[in-house]
């Protein structure tokens, strides 16, 4: 489906003859026939700021033409200033075909002024309407090349002149500035006759002030922002010109913040138009979201790639679901997402057989979106090897983006662990594997289902070093799955009364369950959430809805996000929270302990409800203090990335405050990792912690089962105690 379609704006140089100005910086003028016709030009005049005839051998010009001329007329050199017989002098063209030129060079730039004069045959003028249709076009390089300063088309010429083009007197016309203001209305002529107004006219619809296409925009306003005066939506997005403000912000329907001249604002493949913020999603053409935010609901996930997923652009907590390990992978595509060069020296994927699948050995063959450049090899994947600059490997023909590496596999392989890029080994160029998607399809050369996809961020400027040396820069396969439809395979009536239904499911899924009596919008009760799909390799999950007796009812399935590992607000108290006591070598140990509930010291507040854990709620800690808060046990075993987030308040002296520490699941003695002391903080801060490189060691905890623990430490001198350290909302998620 298109949802937006992009229309260039393309501004035309002619402008209409009659406005008087002067053409700095002009080398050559192209006069070109536009009638369907012979073209006669016998003579030619122009001036330049000091009256010199420039159109003249004696000033050292010179000319072109687009044919060979006929009936003796002069092939070489401008026309000159001498009236003869017919034919004899000027320039006659050999055909009547039309879109004949004469070209005009001038030995150096020129200033061009006032009137530009054109003569015909002087035998009475037998053929002057074959002058009556002219293009002029003025160029800063010779030969009609360079930039195109400026352009009249000239109409007319010969039949306004009422017979003077054929005598002595000649026919004239005035040549025209396009960047001045013949009106003073602060709209260069140029700019006018491009888009239709009137330049000779500052008043009304033509002036500053006018709205002739009523879209909210000033003529001046869209002389400033390059739009159409009489176009009321110039980048055909649904959005009118005036509503487009450009700040990228939002503010209402009647100032959208977007780019007039963009129809799709945050490059999210949605027009302008259908992204209405109202954070309410309906469908693919109302998606309710922010057209000035690529991903509007902040959740990692670009908002086209949540509707290709099928999940929600404006719900954080619709996310498409990941795994660590994808089967049935028949051929993998890599695009470059960035406007540059793409290289891409060497490349290494593995199976769950520890098999690198991007291998000539393996029997992996490779197709290009386009031929590379500089001696990369065309055919076959990126085989082992790192070489010098550009000898193997794969670099591109063009810096245009969107190159495409598409590798096809012998027969469908499960993909697991990471993936490892190297760049050019002399380093010049890194960045340019700075934004990478890569995805997963079930068919050979990118065909068939996409099976998943993760995009690639960054990957070069975060591993600088190993991505230019033998060691690559590697990241973990976390796929994002495509969702697709749910199907509900089996609905039945059990004698309990209950409802069982089945539907199709991926073992990574979780799921809720709602209920309606009347298909309103507010009338879905949720019977379960966070519910976790049968594990692999079933295919279907089957759930039973008690207290089904209603006459009638309606349920549906819907994917919900993966609950989390961890969860701690303390509204409720301890919880599985454990508190203890540590080996304390002072013996004046103070009676501090980790409290829950509501504080009055410290923050003196939580930071979202109202319960916290604290070394002491309403007072501060004492001395000698070694008392330890362990969570639960966290398993988290088969997954590939996890995230430690919570809040905490720290006032604390010298030496003294907290060390957070992981400890074995079944023998709270054994530490496996631990981190540095918190830096102490006088607000509420976040503090998020990857759990694949914990502490100097970098140990990853991925694949294992411990407990959180939080040890709060004290020295014996009461000199520099605070109100010690507070903690809330306690996250792991996956």
């Amino acid at each position: 489906m298109n949802l937006w379609k992009l229309t260039p704006i393309l501004f035309p140089l002619l402008v209409s003859a009659g406005i008087a100005g002067t053409l700095p910086g002009i080398r050559s003028i192209k006069i070109t026939n536009t009638r369907a016709d012979w073209f006669y030009l016998e003579e030619l005049t122009i001036l330049n700021e000091a009256g010199a005839d420039v159109a003249s051998l004696e000033f050292g010009s010179s000319a072109m033409t687009s044919e060979q001329a006929s009936f003796f007329s002069k092939t070489d050199g401008p026309i000159d200033d001498i009236f003869a017989a017919c034919c004899e002098t000027g320039w006659h063209s050999q055909s009547s075909q039309g879109n004949q030129f004469y070209t005009v060079t001038f030995p150096r730039s020129q200033t061009l002024t006032g009137m530009i004069t054109v003569w015909d045959r002087q035998d009475s003028g037998c053929c002057s309407q074959r002058l009556d249709g002219m293009l002029f076009e003025y160029f800063d390089d010779v030969d009609g090349t360079g930039n195109l300063v400026a352009a009249q088309q000239v109409d007319a010429l010969a039949e306004d002149s009422f017979g003077d083009i054929a005598t002595e007197l000649g026919a004239s016309f005035e040549i025209t500035n396009p960047d001045t203001d013949a009106d003073g209305d602060g709209l260069t002529n140029r700019y006018e006759t491009e888009v239709g107004l009137d330049p000779n006219d500052g008043t009304g619809n033509n002036g500053a002030d006018g709205d002739p296409d009523k879209d909210g925009s000033s003529n001046a306003e869209e002389f400033t922002r390059a739009t159409f005066p009489n176009v009321a939506d110039t980048d055909e997005d649904g959005v009118l010109d005036g509503a487009e403000t450009n700040t990228g912000i939002w503010v209402s329907a009647e100032d959208t913040g977007t780019d007039p001249l963009n129809p799709d604002s945050d490059n999210d493949t949605f027009l302008d138009g259908i992204e209405t913020n109202t954070q309410t999603f309906v469908n693919a053409m109302d998606p309710g979201t922010n057209p000035n935010l690529e991903d509007s609901d902040g959740d990692g996930f670009r908002d086209h790639r949540e509707l290709l997923f099928g999940t929600d652009p404006t719900k954080s907590d619709s996310t498409p679901a990941v795994t660590v390990s994808i089967s049935g992978v028949k051929s993998l595509r890599i695009t470059n997402m960035q406007t540059d060069w793409f290289y891409l020296e060497e490349l290494e994927i593995f199976n769950t057989s520890d098999q690198d699948v991007a291998s000539t050995a393996f029997g992996t063959t490779a197709t290009v979106s386009e031929n590379p450049g500089f001696g990369a090899q065309a055919t076959g994947p990126i085989d082992d090897i790192i070489g010098s600059c550009c000898a193997n490997g794969y670099h591109s023909s063009t810096d245009m983006g969107g190159q495409t590496l598409t590798f096809t596999f012998p027969s469908p392989q499960k993909l697991a662990g990471d993936l490892r890029f190297w760049n050019r080994i002399d380093g010049c160029c890194a960045t340019r594997l700075d934004g990478m998607l890569i995805e997963y399809f079930s068919g050979d050369d990118g065909t068939g289902d996409l099976i998943a996809e993760q995009e690639v961020i960054g990957l070069a400027s975060e591993q600088p070093e190993a991505i230019n040396s033998s060691l690559g820069a590697s990241f973990p396969i976390v796929f994002v799955v495509p969702t697709g439809p749910l199907t509900i395979s089996k609905v039945a009536r059990q004698d309990e009364g209950g409802l069982e239904f089945t539907w199709s499911s991926s073992s990574v899924d979780f799921f809720a369950i709602e209920r309606s009596l009347s298909l309103s919008l507010n009338d879905w009760q949720i019977l379960a959430t966070n519910l976790p799909a049968a594990a692999a390799p079933a295919e279907f999950t089957t759930y039973v809805a008690n207290g089904t007796n209603e006459a009638a009812a309606f349920y549906r399935v819907r994917r919900a996000s993966a609950p989390p590992l961890l969860a701690a607000d303390f509204e409720d108290g301890a919880g599985d929270w454990q508190v203890s006591e540590g080996q304390n070598p002072f013996s004046n140990a103070s009676e501090t302990q980790w409290e829950f509930g509501n504080p009055s010291t410290g923050p003196a507040s939580a930071f979202e409800g109202s319960g916290v854990v604290a070394t002491d709620l309403d007072a501060d800690y004492g001395n000698a203090t070694n008392v330890l808060l362990t969570s639960p046990v966290v398993d988290l075993n088969k997954q590939r990335k996890a995230t430690l987030t919570f809040h905490y308040f720290l006032d604390s002296g010298s030496k003294e405050g907290v060390i957070l520490e992981f400890v074995d699941a079944l023998d709270n003695s054994q530490v496996i990792a631990s981190t540095d002391p918190l830096p102490a903080v006088n607000e509420w801060t976040l503090q998020t912690i990857a759990l694949d490189k914990v502490g100097d060691s970098e140990l990853s905890l991925l694949d294992r089962s411990f407990r959180l623990r939080f040890r709060f430490i004290s020295d014996d001198n009461a000199d520099d105690n605070g109100a010690g350290c507070y903690l809330d909302n306690v996250l792991i998620q996956r």
